[in-house]
């Protein structure tokens, strides 16, 4: 599992898949490696196949936390806003209903919504948790600018969720900017070579 974790986050897919798929084939009853494979094609850009790996996770246990999340924003991703408004509000970690809340919300033009799910991981800018959900959130939104304010911010306490930074799908539109390439090369994070 801790193989496929690097390799995911590294931007292996095809290894990060493979060792998720062994992990689950050794231990098939496991929530854990059930859900970290779908985990892993989510962030493999594999939408259509984490969904049905994600769900099976909750059909053995209906709360298992991310599992909504991930459905989400794979249906996100896929261009399916509107049952991705709806799995959302299912998901039982409020900080992960709340992000993409923010982002799926803004997309429906229910902007005063989007705002009040950000504004709950907004209170207090300090809040280390949701700095990169804030980054995330601003990059998806438009504003480039705050998006990197909260990444540097991240960078500067040493946010975990950093360690998903070359693969995060919401923050595809700002790969190519120079501050998000250097950010990358200072993680010391290397991508996968052709």
């Amino acid at each position: 599992m801790e193989y496929a974790r690097i390799r995911c986050y590294g931007g292996y897919a095809d290894e990060a898949i493979a060792a998720a798929r062994r992990a689950l084939d050794l231990d098939p009853v496991s929530l854990f490696a059930n859900h970290f494979l779908g985990h892993s094609l989510y962030f493999s850009r594999h939408y259509d196949e984490a969904i049905p790996v994600l769900r099976h996770t909750l059909e053995m246990d209906p709360q298992y936390p991310k599992s909504h999340y991930f459905i989400a924003m794979s249906l996100f991703w896929q261009g399916d806003v509107e049952p991705a408004s709806e799995e959302i509000q299912q998901e039982p970690l409020d900080w992960m209903r709340w992000a993409a809340s923010a982002v799926i919300l803004h997309r429906l033009g229910r902007i005063d919504e989007a705002k009040a799910n950000f504004a709950n991981i907004s209170a207090d800018e300090e809040q280390e948790f949701a700095r990169i959900q804030r980054a995330d959130t601003y990059v998806q939104w438009g504003d480039v600018e705050m998006a990197f304010s909260n990444l540097d911010l991240a960078f500067e306490h040493v946010d975990t969720g950093l360690a998903q930074l070359y693969v995060d799908p919401f923050l595809d539109p700002i790969r190519d900017d120079p501050r998000y390439i250097e950010m990358v090369h200072k993680l010391r994070i290397e991508p996968p070579q052709d």
